[in-house]
């Protein structure tokens, strides 16, 4: 999406189902878009200095709308004694990316309290024709971009997407 001083700010959608998979790779991806390179000499993206340098230009995003169909009330949900948010919120300080703004972004009050419980930023509600069926997560992504330009003149670089339910995601 361009912004006004025509930087492209790229969307990456982390969703993790395997096992093996890390959350550092997609943070090291991060790294990559946000302009700080990993050299191939033992030194990785995935070093928690290069993470945090990342993530000061980074948005993380976690969408988490109460209307679930499949699972009803899933993101308000425990998985073991942890709430499904909790396990994405550890992910993220596990992956070193605390400089990072991240966004909870929920129509759901109750998944709000959940989220700030578990150290989430939840700053608003999302708007009705964001919490359907139909609604994409790349439209949930741009309005957390705009709400953030708006309400507090911050312009990320990049944008990761964590879904909650992908909870077993290495730091």
């Amino acid at each position: 999406r361009e912004s006004e001083s025509s930087s492209v700010v790229h969307v990456m959608v982390a969703e993790v189902w395997d096992g093996d998979a890390e959350i550092a790779e997609i943070a090291g991806a991060v790294v990559s878009v946000a302009g700080v390179s990993s050299s191939s000499s033992g030194s990785s993206a995935r070093s928690p200095s290069r993470l945090r340098m990342a993530g000061k230009g980074v948005l993380i995003v976690v969408p988490a709308r109460g209307g679930s169909k499949g699972l009803p009330r899933k993101n308000a949900r425990n998985l073991g004694d942890i709430p499904l948010l909790g396990w994405t919120a550890h992910a993220i300080r596990a992956a070193g990316l605390d400089e990072a703004v991240c966004l909870l972004s929920t129509d759901d009050p109750e998944i709000a309290g959940i989220g700030r419980g578990v150290g989430l930023d939840v700053p608003f509600l999302r708007p009705p024709e964001l919490a359907t069926d139909g609604a994409s997560a790349e439209s949930v992504a741009l309005h957390a971009l705009d709400w953030l330009a708006v309400e507090r003149s911050i312009h990320p670089s990049a944008v990761m997407l964590l879904q909650p339910t992908s909870p077993f995601r290495g730091p």
